[in-house]
């Protein structure tokens, strides 16, 4: 009987060496830059993957970074920030998680160390594909650097990550990030108009190897996000000069809240996100008719106007002399609802020059008429 006691035992301890005694790989995943007026950060996770399916215990991250681009004591100035990640959810159950942020500046590379602490009875279940660890916020001091993040092997390869005496072995930290961080916006907003939807504006300081700019919008603040711009919208390139870009997206319902996000795309295909801006929406339709005035007025040779029409409906818009006879018709049928721009070039029906003069624009759509008076002159 004790015998067998014993070789249960023993076939147990190596069973369960085999299944906590495997390899755990550290990553960076989802770097992206966020603008906060007047500051921009590099954002990115820290995911964790396991061989095999297994559990993590009290753990420590160390990762180098370039105090070029966010100065040294980042975590003594404020400009560190760790949040908890799915593996670190309190929601659990036990005694709670928690993160430990060290700033620990080395004489070559400054370094910084994220360790998390987890109960005895509440062990985090590690599975594959990885998982996310941690979300880290970074200020950005200087925008002309590149980030330079890597994990400091050295210090990690000796870190204890299991619960109980036995060790992750090895300990493989592949990724680096030498994301650049070209940010050179001036500034981000964006403004509801009523019958025309939602206007985002953007400006950038100055371009490096910038290919051009891609809108994404979401209703939430963090997630979520989706691509709304179909082609991209092109960017200067390379230069140094103030540039200003602006879309408007006409998809959208009154009173939600959208957040939007600009993605900037370099020459070499990486991406670099600003934002997120918010803004309540109103309809993008117009909510009643109206014909605006002509520009120019007085005019030679062309004038241009709008008009909104809040309905799909039958609309028409006519040219009348003084005497009430109608010159020229520009528009006669039916129009889904919408702003539309329209001109007129000073010619009758038949194509002809019609004198110096005053004119009447007319637009009619069911009940609905309004007048505008224009002037030609020769």
């Amino acid at each position: 009987m004790k015998n067998a006691l014993k070789c249960m035992i023993a076939i147990l301890i190596l069973f369960i060496g085999n299944v906590f005694a495997q390899g755990i790989t550290f990553t960076f995943e989802n770097e992206e830059i966020t603008y906060e007026d007047p500051d921009y950060f590099l954002e990115f996770d820290i995911y964790v993957e396991a061989t095999a399916s297994s559990f993590l215990g009290d753990c420590q991250a160390y990762i180098i970074y370039n105090p070029d681009a966010f100065g040294t004591n980042i975590n003594d100035g404020g400009g560190l920030t760790v949040l908890k990640g799915d593996l670190v959810d309190d929601s659990l159950g036990g005694t709670p998680y928690y993160l430990l942020q060290v700033n620990d500046n080395g004489a070559i590379d400054s370094v910084f160390s994220i360790a998390v602490q987890y109960s005895a009875f509440t062990p985090a279940t590690l599975y594959t594909p990885a998982q996310q660890w941690a979300h880290v916020k970074m200020k950005i001091l200087d925008d002309t650097e590149i980030a330079g993040l890597k994990f400091h092997y050295d210090l990690m390869k000796n870190v204890q990550y299991m619960i109980g005496p036995t060790n992750y072995d090895p300990v493989v930290t592949e990724d680096s990030s030498d994301v650049s961080l070209p940010v050179q916006m001036g500034g981000m907003s964006a403004t509801a108009v009523a019958g025309e939807g939602i206007t985002v504006q953007w400006e950038t300081q100055s371009e490096a190897n910038c290919l051009g700019f891609h809108v994404w919008r979401s209703e939430e603040s963090s997630s979520g996000y989706a691509r709304i711009t179909s082609d991209l919208i092109a960017s200067q390139g390379n230069g140094s000069s103030l540039t200003e870009y602006v879309y408007t997206d006409v998809n959208v319902a009154p009173n939600l809240i959208y957040w939007y996000k600009i993605e900037e795309i370099s020459t070499s295909g990486e991406s670099a996100f600003f934002g997120p801006i918010s803004v309540q929406g109103v309809s993008a339709l117009p909510t009643s008719y109206a014909m605006s005035q002509n520009y120019p007025n007085p005019f030679n040779p062309e004038t241009a106007f709008t008009i909104d029409v809040p309905q799909d409906g039958q609309v028409t818009i006519r040219v009348y002399s003084l005497l009430g006879q109608e010159i020229r018709t520009l528009l006669n049928e039916p129009v889904d609802a919408g702003r539309y721009d329209l001109s007129w070039n000073g010619r009758d029906n038949k194509g002809f020059n019609l004198p110096s003069g005053m004119y009447f624009l007319k637009m009619n759509a069911g009940t609905f008429q309004q007048v505008r008076k224009v002037t030609l002159i020769r």
